[in-house]
């Protein structure tokens, strides 16, 4: 259907029919509103409505459309009357939804009718309080945005954030409050929004397995995240505070287990004594009493879909009432270029994979689904929806709610195999011991794509894109649109140097800024918060990228001044598989690994390292350690030799493998002439992280990037400053305690301050320029930040987003004074 003409383009999502006349409507003079007489239709109204029903006179005296499926709606405009028609509450409630959008601009509208009603019946948003703490003002006040645009399911994934009463000390400071549950539900009911409690039931469970009481419910000794599933205690746990949050959500239809990724199954002795028939025995043995449980408090259980599509041969051992919601948030399209494989441990993912490499069992179960007549170039996308659905499953869509294309792609495949509907996934963070990566207010463009896909009958993103600013804002704002593109589809917003993948674009994040600033005085409540979180998020964008402008002028330690540490007698590994020697992380059949570096003598961000030839040291080229002996790597590198003296050191590294917890994970000890020693700590997500996706660290900088075939990786660089640069260094030693596996790829150190040329000056003062900007960014932060979240939460994001920046300003403008 092409758009309808005048007025009725503000509707948002776009109604299935439109049919106008040349005729208005005034709504400034006289208008009466008739409605379907359906319990409490005129309260439906008014709450819908708002401000913008004042004036209108509401009557409840249409009688209900039974014609009318339970969410469609029929709304008729004539000169001095509105009549709004539906079978239920909550097809009048979003037949107000329409004529609220329709109202909002006050100018008359355009005569004529609408018949609508949603292409899906289950259209939602994950909320995930992993993490930081939500201020509540905001999560009451986002219920009926989400219901403005008819959204009618929030996923609700409490994690630390339930008011648990058998074991309060689960509960975070910051966790909701019963009062603040009857709220919420209050509010969901109001707007006609299901909340759907989620659970962890197995994986996913860090914030629960790092408390001490709780630590020896794990199933794996070293790595907290699940539980093991044949430990009695931990099972009675994870029912206990099921039944807490089923008794808190009596009105909810469905319950999640989650039980995804539970990715240590199976390696403890318990485990793998009953897993006679491997880990799907013990998984399904599990999901299925928790299944049961929720069945007996007659919910309907829904389930993650990844283990569930790695034993496609067990499924119809499932229970027989669970829905899968099936994720996947990088399918695009009709077809795509790779496939996804669970039957191998984690999920495997294939590009341009040849059909000899795919287990015999995946093609002959699932080679209906993914076949296009193209393999092994191109598969079709999302493929599991239909498989499940063909056993029998109803199926629910996880689409990510930055990937635009993606809930596009799973609206379409949802209304192709009769899904029930689809679920935009917001995380906050990875795990509940990770990083924030974004907040759901800077997701917005997403949410209203998952609106509209999900509603509409036909669509496109064209479509979306023309219609998603004046949805929202309620004109056409190119800044707004632009901004909104930028920030929704980076990938950790709010990541210090989270900028890195906006290169080349300064001039334009600094123009959005400004003129973001002169709309802000233009809209008030909630449009207004976003506004400013937006601006607060391109101030960010741009003030990094001039510090990388600024940094490339600096020198810390240029070749002449360079005294590289040698490693070829102690490296262990190459940058990639070869015949002789195994590689970076035994992923190079896939290219899966570090072979992008340049090798010789290279500058990174100031520091000159000299990077082992493979070729020319046995095709050995980097050190790797690791405190789990079942990894083949040393836990001790002992005697690496230095005989000099050096005011710093630089560690070129990163994390090869590692585990989900932060914190110290071994160390660098420096043995001086005289016999003694000090060590410089090596801690995960302060001076060293994973290669995979590098981003700048409080105490380490992105060294090197580049890409390999599956991902953006790099390495970290950190500096360790000698307290006593006029004693000798006679040796150093590499010690790693953890189960990770650490990449040592050079040592460069350095003695005095070395300059390039004239550039530093301006770099230089540049920095004390930055210095003052950052100061001024910190201070908004630190006013905009608690109108989201809790008072301890936006200290803690503030000092996330800035204190990195914050420290290595210092360190510049301290070295080169």
């Amino acid at each position: 259907m092409a758009l309808a003409s005048g007025t009725m383009n503000a509707i948002f999502p776009l109604p299935r029919l439109i049919s106008t006349t040349a005729r208005t409507c005034d709504t400034r003079v006289g208008v009466r509103i008739l409605c379907a007489d359906l319990p409490d239709a005129e309260d439906i109204i008014r709450r819908r409505l708002g401000e913008q029903g004042n004036g209108l006179a509401i009557e409840a005296s249409v009688t209900p459309d039974s014609s009318l499926s339970a969410q469609a709606y029929r709304l008729t405009i004539n000169p001095g009357e509105i009549a709004l028609q539906a079978a239920t509450p909550a097809g009048l409630y979003y037949a107000a939804a329409s004529l609220a959008f329709l109202l909002r601009e006050g100018k008359p509208l355009d005569c004529g009718e609408i018949e609508d009603e949603p292409a899906q019946q289950f259209r939602g948003i994950h909320l995930d309080l992993k993490r930081l703490g939500w201020n509540q003002d905001y999560l009451k006040q986002l219920l009926p945005r989400l219901g403005a645009i008819k959204i009618n399911a929030v996923l609700l994934e409490y994690e630390d954030k339930f008011p648990y009463q058998k074991h309060p000390d689960i509960a975070v400071s910051s966790a909701l409050t019963p009062e603040d549950i009857v709220d919420l539900r209050r509010l969901a009911r109001e707007h006609f929004i299901e909340i759907v409690p989620l659970v962890q039931s197995l994986g996913h469970l860090e914030y629960l397995l790092t408390l001490p009481r709780y630590s020896h419910l794990s199933e794996d000794t070293q790595v907290k995240s699940d539980i093991c599933p044949q430990n009695p205690e931990a099972v009675a746990l994870v029912r206990e505070m099921m039944e807490e949050v089923l008794a808190a959500h009596p009105e909810s239809r469905y319950f999640h287990i989650g039980a995804d990724e539970p990715f240590r199954l199976g390696s403890c002795p318990r485990c793998r004594q009953a897993g006679s028939e491997g880990k799907g025995e013990i998984y399904f043995e599990h999901v299925n009493l928790l299944c049961e449980l929720v069945c007996a408090r007659g919910k309907t259980p829904i389930l993650w879909s990844d283990v569930l599509e790695g034993h496609p041969e067990m499924l119809s051992q499932l229970h027989p009432a669970a829905i899968v919601m099936y994720w996947d948030y990088r399918s695009e399209g009709e077809e795509v270029n790779f496939f996804i494989n669970r039957s191998q441990e984690g999920g495997v993912l294939y590009e341009d994979a040849v059909l000899s490499r795919l287990p015999e069992s995946f093609l002959d179960i699932y080679r209906p689904y993914i076949d296009t007549g193209k393999m092994p170039k191109l598969y079709k996308s999302l493929p599991y929806m239909q498989f499940f659905k063909d056993r029998g499953r109803e199926v629910i869509g996880a689409t990510h709610v930055k990937q635009i294309d993606n809930c596009l792609a799973h609206a379409k495949r949802c209304r192709e195999s009769g899904a029930l509907g689809t679920v935009a996934t917001a995380w906050a963070a990875h795990n509940s011991l990770a990083d924030p990566i974004g907040y759901l207010e800077l997701r917005m463009k997403g949410v209203y794509a998952e609106a509209a896909f999900s509603w509409e009958q036909h669509t496109s993103r064209e479509s979306f894109e023309k219609r998603f600013i004046p949805a929202l804002y309620g004109s056409q704002l190119e800044p707004l649109r632009r901004a909104c593109e930028i920030v929704a589809e980076r990938r950790d917003i709010l990541h210090p140097n989270s900028a890195s993948e906006l290169s080349g674009q300064r001039e334009e994040l600094a123009s959005l800024r400004e003129a973001l600033e002169t709309l802000q005085n233009t809209f008030t409540g909630a449009l207004t918060d976003n506004l400013a979180y937006l601006r607060l998020v391109l101030a960010k964008f741009v003030w990094e990228s001039d510090l990388a402008t600024a940094r490339e002028s600096l020198v810390l330690v240029p070749p002449e001044a360079a005294a590289f540490i040698d490693l070829s007698g102690h490296a262990n590994r190459a940058f990639k598989d070869t015949p002789e020697v195994r590689g970076w992380s035994e992923q190079g059949k896939d290219e899966n690994d570090l072979r992008p570096l340049p090798v010789g003598v290279q500058t990174f961000r100031g520091v000159t390292y000299r990077i082992i030839d493979p070729d020319a040291n046995g095709g050995r080229a980097c050190l790797m350690g690791s405190g789990d002996p079942a990894r083949g790597f040393p836990r001790e590198t002992r005697g690496i030799p230095v005989n000099a003296k050096m005011r710093h050191l630089f560690f070129l590294h990163a994390l090869v493998w590692e585990n989900l917890t932060d914190g110290k994970c071994g160390r660098y000890v420096i043995h001086y002439a005289d016999g003694t020693e000090t060590a410089a700590p090596i801690i995960k997500k302060d001076n060293i992280n994973g290669w995979w996706k590098p981003r700048d660290l409080p105490e380490a900088d992105v060294a090197w990037a580049g890409n390999n075939l599956h991902s953006e990786v790099g390495l970290y660089s950190f500096r360790w400053d000698n307290s006593r640069p006029d004693s000798i260094i006679a040796s150093l030693d590499v010690i790693v305690d953890d189960p990770v596996v650490l990449g040592l790829v050079a040592i460069t150190g350095s003695g005095a301050v070395t300059r390039k040329d004239s550039r530093t000056g301006e770099a230089v003062a540049s920095l004390r320029r930055l210095r003052l900007e950052l100061d001024e960014l910190t201070a908004g932060a630190a006013q905009l930040l608690p109108r989201f979240h809790t008072p301890d939460a936006a200290e803690e994001l503030r000092e996330f987003m800035f204190s990195a920046h914050d420290r290595k300003l210092s360190f510049l403008l301290n070295y080169f004074a």
